[in-house]
């Protein structure tokens, strides 16, 4: 019974001693920590200590921010940032615009097929298709808008090309397609 009694005692500190210790993390670089709106900056290496149950907002120039919702628990806990740079941001975009025009090029390649042989509704389809399918893309609107003033169908087209310039108003095509439609600047 007095082995149970101390292993019980034993235990009841154990409790007490993981209890009290308070999560905290460490930041690998100097950066700025937000809890509760209020903003400390870090040093690199420093250990910070953050309350049970707590939002922190981990964040450092040319650094991706990082958000630890429930601090609970937390122990030797290393935070480094992931890097922004223009080079590794840029790269991955590259790769992704590269990916997405190899997959749009020919389908838009195939709707200028069908202009050039008057198949207006038919390509008017596919570039609708096109348009689900990449969303955003006012260049599709466009060509969408350039189908209809083929057709004489300005007023159409008109509205469609809005749809591309409220996306990309600066679009120098888009602009172009706009003045000869309506026989104004875009305003």
């Amino acid at each position: 019974m007095k082995n149970l009694y101390l292993f019980f005692c034993f235990y009841l500190v154990a409790c007490a001693q993981v209890q009290t210790e308070k999560p905290y993390i460490i930041v690998k670089h100097d950066a700025e920590i937000e809890v509760d709106g209020v903003i400390k900056k870090v040093k690199a290496n420093e250990k910070i200590e953050v309350e049970d149950e707590k939002t922190i907002k981990v964040s450092a120039d040319g650094k991706a921010s990082l958000v630890i919702f429930n601090t609970k628990g937390l122990k030797n806990n290393e935070v480094n940032l992931p890097d922004l740079s223009e080079t590794s941001m840029n790269e991955k975009l590259i790769q992704s615009l590269n990916k997405r025009l190899d997959q749009l090029m020919p389908q838009i390649q195939e709707v200028q097929q069908m202009i050039l042989n008057e198949d207006y509704n038919n390509a008017i389809s596919k570039v609708r298709d096109l348009k689900n399918i990449y969303p955003g893309l006012a260049y599709l609107s466009f060509l969408e808008s350039a189908c209809y003033k083929v057709q004489g169908r300005d007023s159409e087209a008109l509205r469609v090309l809005n749809e591309g310039l409220s996306i990309n108003p600066e679009s120098t095509e888009g602009k172009s397609l706009y003045r000869s439609l309506s026989g104004r600047e875009v305003r």
